[in-house]
């Protein structure tokens, strides 16, 4: 007899566990169909990062095969109930990209983004050039002339894996120095 599957979604055929006129047996999977539109990603957030997500904030996707490429994304979902896995709990959350490249293909490694606050026009600079106390004050060393006023307080705003915002303590055009002997950035959480 000839049966024909009609499968309840467009998308492609991403597994045929059997060959064509093979007998089968009753629940045995014959093939997987994987949804590619839109594409999305699955990523595993700690429990202490949760808090700070929420559905559609903004972010974006690198592909390990495709490293040159970044594509935006939004988030989608984020899974109601963790999981234990080797006494850390994470979330899985859900990331639709929102642009494509022909050269993506479901299964590649990713590393996601996500976007929490950003600000405009404001000024930043590396995490190598900010010192920070016991006390979690920060500090710089300015170049004023010929001479480093060292230690000069400021004030930090949105802290970066890179660079941070400094919202008091420095104007544009201030040109600061770094003392690679003594440097030390540390953010205390």
């Amino acid at each position: 007899y000839r049966t024909i599957l009609t499968a309840p979604f467009d998308g492609v055929i991403s597994a045929q566990n059997i060959e064509i006129g093979a007998l089968i047996a009753p629940n045995i999977k014959i093939m997987e169909l994987t949804d590619i539109s839109p594409l999305w990603v699955t990523i595993q957030v700690d429990e202490l990062d949760i808090r700070l997500l929420k559905e559609d904030m903004p972010a974006s996707i690198t592909l390990d095969a495709l490293s040159d490429v970044e594509i935006p994304a939004i988030l989608e979902t984020i899974a109601p109930i963790g999981q234990n896995i080797n006494g850390i709990v994470s979330y899985a959350v859900r990331l639709a990209l929102t642009d494509t490249d022909p050269r993506i293909r479901v299964g590649m490694t990713t590393e996601a983004n996500i976007i929490i606050e950003s600000r405009q026009n404001v000024i930043t600079i590396p995490n190598a050039y900010i010192r920070r106390d016991r006390n979690n004050r920060a500090f710089v060393n300015i170049v004023d002339g010929n001479t480093i006023r060292r230690d000069v307080e400021i004030t930090l705003g949105l802290i970066g894996q890179t660079v941070s915002e400094v919202t008091e303590g420095l104007k544009i055009g201030d040109v600061i120095a770094v003392d690679i002997a003594q440097n030390r950035f540390l953010q205390n959480n």
